[in-house]
């Protein structure tokens, strides 16, 4: 999908990037905290309204002593459209392009430079 593309791009880069797939966030427990890496930025893109999927990683998060991010941006969109999938995700920004900058633009100092290119 898209966010892979988008981490596959910053791997080429140099910048490690991990992609999760969170299919329920009520089923995020402890051992999601395992999959992060330590001190490093975490962005998380949701196909919804982004705080529902927050609040379940912040617990999963803090319930465990494992890696902690050093900060967390969270995109989404909080009103629908209709439409394609593809005119929809690139007009909420969910699509590689936008996902692009949004991640650039939460975290310049570590994507900046890369999106400008």
């Amino acid at each position: 999908g898209p966010l892979v593309d988008v981490a596959r791009g910053l791997d080429a880069e140099g910048i490690g990037a991990r992609v999760v797939n969170v299919v329920s966030p009520k089923r995020l427990g402890p051992q999601f905290s395992e999959l992060l890496l330590d001190g490093a930025p975490l962005f998380v893109a949701y196909n919804g309204e982004p705080g529902v999927l927050a609040s379940a990683l912040s617990q999963a998060i803090l319930s465990s002593p494992g890696p902690r991010p050093s900060r967390v941006a969270m995109h989404g969109f909080t009103l629908g459209t209709s439409g394609t999938f593809p005119d929809v995700a690139r007009h909420l920004g969910l699509d590689a392009p936008g996902l692009t900058a949004a991640l650039a633009s939460a975290f310049p100092e570590v994507v900046g430079e890369v999106v400008s290119r």
